[in-house]
């Protein structure tokens, strides 16, 4: 029998292709994935019979998901919304990237030089606002922008790992596979 402080480390692989198996161009879909802090009293690491909870943040939202882990089984805790504070580099560029979609863009506190607005352009890219000329004149398109906003994410939490002998760090990997339908 195993060690029952043998400690459980989750790694997640996302992969995301149409219905044909085809990859899909990130600009038109996304998957991320990661631990969920509150669920999970913010631990990384799990002890065997602990249950490992994560958020998945997926666009479009009717993203059909099949999450396959390599030991124990996924359990379902709905879907949810959380509040994200990121912050993001404009550096000779006017659009950004965020970590998961959406839903609400609730705050921007620019931290340092003061680019103006940020208007929405995709579910999870933000675009200054205004004629900023980035690409012509890259030092008007420099700043740091703390970004506040609610995102939309499906709870799933992995549980029932089997106990293996002979260790005190055991892997587990979680891949989950978005299938985008087409339009």
């Amino acid at each position: 029998m195993a060690n029952p402080s043998t400690s459980l480390t989750v790694q997640f692989i996302t992969t995301v292709q149409d219905e044909d198996g085809n990859a899909i161009d990130p600009e038109t879909a996304s998957l991320s994935v990661e631990l969920d802090d509150v669920r999970n009293n913010d631990k990384s690491q799990f002890l065997f019979g602990e249950t490992a909870w994560f958020r998945v943040f997926r666009h479009p939202s009717n993203m059909a998901i099949t999450i396959t882990p390599s030991d124990g089984e996924i359990l379902n805790g709905g879907v949810d919304t959380c509040e994200k504070t990121e912050q993001v580099t404009f550096a000779g560029v006017s659009q950004v990237d965020l970590s998961a979609a959406i839903k609400s863009l609730d705050g921007v506190s620019w931290l340092g030089n003061d680019l103006g607005s940020l208007t929405l352009v995709k579910p999870s890219t933000l675009q200054l606002a205004g004629s900023h000329d980035c690409e012509n004149n890259p030092a008007n398109c420099v700043g740091v922008a703390q970004v506040e906003f609610t995102a939309e994410f499906l709870s799933r939490g992995l549980s029932g790992i089997s106990r293996p002998g002979g260790v005190t760090s055991y892997p587990v990997i979680v891949h989950i596979l978005g299938i985008v339908e087409a339009d």
